[in-house]
């Protein structure tokens, strides 16, 4: 089972991990009205969402190559 805070993010994009996925599945939908109210520019987003690939992609790695 899930931690409840990881499942409120999931299921309904409450608490702070819930507006993280918010905003990801937003910016992957590229539906800028939803992202004006952060108040970044895009080039901060498109740093941040490439960042985070970039991490996700070699936490995949790491646990694949065993």
């Amino acid at each position: 089972p899930l931690e409840e805070e990881i499942n409120k993010a999931l299921l309904h994009h409450e608490g702070p991990l819930g507006r993280i996925l918010a905003c990801t599945l937003a910016y992957e939908r590229c539906d800028w009205d939803s992202l004006d109210s952060l108040g970044l520019e895009p080039s901060q987003l498109n740093d941040a969402y490439m960042t985070a690939l970039s991490e996700a992609y070699q936490a995949t790695y790491e646990l694949l190559k065993g």
